[in-house]
């Protein structure tokens, strides 16, 4: 779901689209296009106001009032939909979204017989690059790029997104981004790595890699314009004709110029990749990532549209901090220690075709119980389950190994649980390593 927001003195809105047809979250395809919009997230800080809406698919003329409408495209072209919202004091804030109808995206898929999650010493990694596009038909295998890159350390701080953001660094030139800039009038005072009127765009990315918030904060400065972050000799012309959408890929691919060229390695659509650049015990978190990218001929009023893979693979020893959520443990940086009963560590999205085993890296100085994983939430199936033993001190190291109960496909969040329903059952475990076997 594309989501963006807009502040105005005391008012936020936000507009979400979601397509109904083609494919879902997508707010490109082929007419007649229906696509349900919300403004969920829309509101006032004045808890007794009363919020208007107001929908103008077209830009101009005002096609709804409702708070959450769908409307259906005819036609083909590019919409640029706008919500306004208005309170009872006069205050309005405004928020976009392109659809573009005539063209869908193209389907771009990484095949591979291998677990999509992890990576193992010494093992390569097989793939094929598949393309499907309803309107380009014959797909001319030249134009599909694929590209591949190590990231030692994809995370600043442990307990985040272990998949980081790597699709959104791995490679400038293929984001939809670079052609709306070179379709603006930004070239006229902004290049690649010179200092024309404006800073270069790897100035800007290298200031802002680190901040969380730069998409957002960036969108709305090439929106509204402005001077100081730069100097003040030369003012940026504000681009209200911009979406709020299209200002957001503009600036998620100058943020990519960060990314030094020589981290990315072009591949063939077929063959394989060999995990040769991590260091084992100096980067536990590190991934490589393959992505694989296609831009259609465009079509039907629509330009050319961009489709892309990318397949993120961690080391199948996985530090137990580098995760996606945990409870009931005490942390010391890149250490989870004392856990309780149902104290537990989460991993997103992790793919389990192929996996046959787990082991544990474990201590415990006096208590016993049982590793359990569940399934997509903690009341999940559990899908395997496995005792342990108390290791006499919390600084000496055991290791148990759990089956699964049957194979099991696809992603899912992995819920890796410690359980003692009997006290006392307090500080019974510290989770050093989680390791996935086939």
């Amino acid at each position: 779901v594309d989501t963006a927001q807009v502040g105005f003195r005391n008012k936020v809105s936000t507009l979400t689209s979601e397509t109904k047809v083609a494919s879902l979250y997508h707010t490109e395809g082929l007419a007649p296009l229906t696509v349900q919009f919300t403004s969920q997230g829309s509101k006032d800080l004045d808890n007794d106001d009363k919020i208007n809406y107001q929908w103008l698919f077209d830009g101009e003329y005002v096609g709804s009032e409702e708070r959450n409408p769908s409307h259906t495209f005819t036609e083909n072209g590019v919409y640029h939909v706008v919500l306004k919202v208005n309170d009872q004091g006069g205050k309005t804030a405004m928020d976009s979204l392109t659809v573009r109808v005539g063209n869908t995206p193209p389907e771009v898929k990484i095949a591979s017989a291998h677990n999509k999650s992890f990576f193992w010493e010494g093992e390569p990694f097989a793939y094929a690059v598949e393309v499907n596009d309803p309107e380009d038909g014959n797909v001319n295998t030249q134009d599909i790029q694929v590209y591949f890159n190590y990231n030692p350390e994809p995370t600043s701080l442990p307990a985040n997104n272990p998949t980081g953001h790597q699709e959104e660094n791995m490679l400038a030139n293929v984001m939809p981004g670079s052609a709306l800039i070179a379709n603006s009038d930004c070239k006229a005072c902004h290049t690649v790595d010179q200092v024309s009127v404006g800073p270069a765009y790897k100035q800007v990315a290298l200031r802002y890699k680190d901040n969380s918030n730069a998409v957002s904060q960036l969108a709305q400065k090439v929106i509204n314009g402005g001077a100081g972050n730069w100097g003040t000799t030369h003012v940026m012309s504000a681009h209200p004709q911009i979406s709020t959408d299209d200002a957001q890929k503009m600036v998620s691919y100058i943020l990519t110029l960060a990314v030094p060229e020589q981290q990315l390695t072009s591949l063939p659509q077929e063959g394989e990749v060999k995990f040769t650049q991590h260091d084992v015990e100096e980067e536990p978190n590190g991934q490589y990532t393959l992505m694989a990218t296609y831009t259609d001929k465009g079509g039907n009023k629509v330009g050319p549209l961009s489709g892309r893979e990318v397949v993120t693979l961690r080391n199948a020893r996985v530090n137990a901090s580098y995760n996606d959520g945990e409870a009931g443990f005490s942390r010391w940086r890149y250490t989870l220690g004392n856990g309780g009963h149902k104290s537990y560590v989460m991993l997103k999205n992790v793919d389990l075709s192929g996996i046959k085993n787990f082991s544990f890296d474990y201590a415990s100085q006096n208590r016993d119980g049982v590793i359990e994983v569940r399934i997509d939430s903690q009341e999940g199936q559990v899908i395997s389950s496995t005792p342990y033993e108390p290791t006499g001190e919390w600084n000496k190291s055991q290791r148990v190994k759990a089956t699964l109960d049957k194979p099991i496909q696809g992603r899912h969040d992995l819920y890796f649980m410690a359980i003692q329903p009997q006290q006392p059952n307090e500080e019974i475990i510290k989770l050093n390593y989680i390791i996935f076997e086939k």
